[in-house]
């Protein structure tokens, strides 16, 4: 189970560095913001931003599971 879980990140290994990237990149954005903004409302964006690339991950990773799991690749 351990190898398949190692192949299968290795598989998606450019879709997540380009969302760790994008998420990177908003997470500055949204700081830079701190000055202008509520600081309350940069963290609220933050925490959603991470909350919806944790949830895109875990739909990625179960779909490439699946296919793994069930279709013959």
């Amino acid at each position: 189970m351990g190898r398949l879980i190692k192949y299968e990140l290795k598989g998606n290994f450019k879709f997540f560095l380009g969302l760790f990237i994008i998420m990177i990149l908003l997470t500055f954005a949204l700081y830079s913001r701190i000055d202008v903004w509520s600081s309350v409302t940069v963290y609220v964006l933050e925490s959603l931003a991470i909350t919806a690339m944790f949830v895109t991950i875990l739909i990625v990773s179960i779909n490439s599971f699946s296919k793994e799991m069930y279709q013959e690749r």
